[in-house]
């Protein structure tokens, strides 16, 4: 694009912007309202698969050395899960400690377990993963290593949590999809007025040899700076309303699973998202409409 052409697009995007305040103010509004949306499907989203993620890493692993394992053995099987790239955290217990948890959860009825030998026990290990859906290929991966006998891992718990995490990201896609057809729509009724608005200007421009990429090129710029601006704007609306909501909240990001992430973390992404979607629809609209009206 020449330079005079560039600057002949912003000239003419800034006079129609302020030719039609009513047009504009209602498109910038409108596509504000809908980048809100947007910002929204982002932040639930990120924090969505934050907590599924967070939930796999509290379902723990158990794995069971063999009885009367040595002490060789057992430093065997921690070295492996010290070594694995899934492994988030893990907690060793012995024998002694086993026989300790077994008497808790039997309560009252723990005198059962006088006497009983805890030499008849093995070592084990509650193993955290990384990620949940690496549960299986963990315990394929576990099992084979000498010493270990038992590995419970609980599958539907695990499942769930994948098939949570596939609805999460196939949810927000249909949902952002959606408000983006929402937004072309509207993007394009806001270009047809103005092209309406300036159809002898533009028949003029056509008569003595303007190109169509000159005339079109003001009004995919009107677009772009009218979905840049909505996107600032919800950006802000959503930036104070997730900080009041953190702050009503009360709970810093790692004092449970459940708690929202940090306002830094969610309003860069979300800043960044609805600047490419505001200035990626706005163009995509104008162009759409331009292509269909600009024809004198």
């Amino acid at each position: 694009m020449k330079p005079t052409t560039f600057r002949h697009a912003l000239r003419e995007s800034g006079r129609n912007l302020v030719r039609h305040p009513v047009i504009t103010l209602a498109s910038m509004t409108t596509i504000a309202l809908m980048l809100l949306l947007v910002g929204v499907f982002v932040a639930f989203t990120m924090n969505a698969l934050t907590i599924a993620q967070k939930a796999g890493q509290q379902a723990p692993v158990q794995v069971w050395s063999d009885y009367a394992a040595s002490d060789a053995t057992v430093a065997g099987v921690e070295t492996a899960l010290q070594k694995d790239a899934g492994v988030l955290s893990y907690v060793k217990k012995s024998p002694a400690q086993n026989l300790e948890d077994f008497r808790k959860q039997l309560g009252g009825r723990s005198g059962v377990l006088d006497g009983f030998d805890e030499s008849l026990l093995s070592w084990s290990f509650t193993v955290h993963l990384k990620d949940p859906a690496e549960g299986q290929a963990f315990v394929d991966r576990i099992s084979g290593v000498p010493g270990v006998r038992k590995v419970d891992l609980s599958l539907p718990v695990m499942d769930f949590l994948e098939s949570l995490m596939r609805w999460v990201y196939a949810g927000s896609a249909v949902g952002i999809a959606m408000l983006g057809v929402v937004a072309l729509f509207i993007i394009s009724n806001m270009v047809r007025v103005a092209v309406y608005s300036r159809a002898e200007e533009i028949s003029i421009m056509k008569y003595v040899g303007a190109t169509n990429l000159y005339i079109r090129v003001p009004f995919i710029v009107e677009g772009a700076v009218v979905g840049a601006f909505g996107a600032i704007t919800a950006w802000g609306i959503l930036y104070g309303a997730y900080s009041s909501l953190l702050e009503s909240l009360a709970l810093p990001a790692t004092s449970t699973f459940l708690a929202l992430l940090p306002l830094s973390s969610v309003s860069l992404a979300v800043l960044a998202v609805d600047l490419v979607f505001g200035l990626l629809v706005g163009s995509i609209g104008s162009v759409l409409s331009v292509r269909r009206h600009v024809r004198v």
